[in-house]
C-alpha cells in the first residue's frame, strides 16, 4: 500500500511517501508560505526520487485542518486533483489527531483517565484544540474547534494528568495558576512529522475511512470571515465642479 502524504497546514510545506504505514521518503520546501508555487515541484521530486509512479498510488492523504486557511485549500485542491486523475483514494487526516498520534508514538507515560489536549496556535490567546480522555476506548471531552484560553479553561479536567501537546500549549502554560494541584505535562511540538502521518494515514486506509464527498473541503475549525467591502460614496456636485 503506497500513500502520498501532503501537509500544507503550517508555514512549511511537507510531503512524504509511505509504504505499508512506513515512511519511505519525504521532502520539505525551504522558506515560509511558498505552498502555491512549491507544492507541485517537491511532489515531483519526491516521486521521481523514489521511483514511484502516480498511477501506482493507493491513496493520497492530506492534512484537512486546523491550520493556514490558504495552505489548507492548496493542499486539498492538489489532493483532489490527484485523486480524480489517478482514481486513488482520498484520505483526510485531522492535524489534532496527528499530534495525539505523535505523542503516543513517542512513548510518553499515559495512564487510563489522563487527558490529551493538542493545541495549535491560532494567534492572540486563541488555539485550535480538542480534549480526549485516554482509555482503551478514548472519550472525546471537548470537540475539536477554536477556543480562547483562560486560566479556568480546563478546570473540568480532573482525576488524571493533563497532557498539553503542540505549538499552542505555551499559551496555557503562561496562564496556568502556580498553586494548582493538578498535574500537567507540556510538549510543544512545532510541527507535524511525516513518520506519524504515515502511520495514521495507513490506519485510515485500513479502516476504509475515505473521502467520498465530491464537495469535500478542509475543516478550518472556525468560520472564515470576509471583510465587508467599503462602499464608495458618489462625489458631491461641489467636488465635480472643482475638478472640472
Amino acid at each position: 500500500m503506497k500513500l502520498l502524504l501532503i501537509d500544507t497546514s503550517s508555514t512549511v510545506c511537507r510531503v512524504g511517501l509511505s509504504a505499508n504505514g512506513k515512511l519511505v521518503d519525504e521532502r520539505m520546501l525551504e522558506g515560509e508560505n511558498k505552498h502555491s508555487e512549491g507544492l507541485n515541484p517537491i511532489v515531483l521530486q519526491l516521486m521521481q526520487g523514489s521511483g514511484c509512479e502516480f498511477n501506482s498510488l493507493d491513496g493520497v492523504a492530506v492534512i484537512n485542518g486546523p491550520g493556514s486557511y490558504t495552505g489548507l485549500r492548496i493542499g486539498a485542491a492538489f489532493a483532489k486533483a490527484l485523486q480524480l486523475a489517478t482514481q486513488c483514494r482520498l484520505i483526510a487526516v485531522n492535524g489534532l489527531d496527528l499530534l495525539l498520534e505523535q505523542y503516543r508514538l513517542e512513548g510518553h507515560d499515559l495512564q487510563e483517565g489522563d487527558y490529551l489536549i493538542p493545541m495549535v496556535d491560532a494567534r492572540r490567546m486563541e488555539v485550535f484544540t480538542q480534549t480526549v480522555r485516554y482509555a482503551t476506548e478514548p472519550v472525546c471531552i471537548h470537540a475539536p474547534g477554536a477556543r480562547v484560553l483562560t486560566a479556568d479553561s480546563y478546570n473540568d479536567c480532573t482525576g488524571g494528568t493533563r497532557h498539553f501537546i503542540g505549538n499552542g500549549c505555551s499559551k496555557f502554560q503562561e496562564l496556568r495558576p502556580s498553586d494548582t494541584q493538578l498535574i500537567d505535562r507540556f510538549r510543544a511540538d512545532p510541527a507535524h512529522r511525516m513518520e506519524s502521518m504515515a502511520n495514521l494515514a495507513s490506519i485510515h486506509h485500513q479502516q476504509r475511512r475515505f473521502v467520498t464527498d465530491d464537495f469535500w473541503q478542509p475543516d478550518y475549525h472556525k468560520e472564515f470571515f470576509y471583510p465587508e467591502p467599503r462602499q464608495k460614496t458618489a462625489p458631491t456636485a461641489a467636488a465635480v465642479n472643482k475638478t472640472a
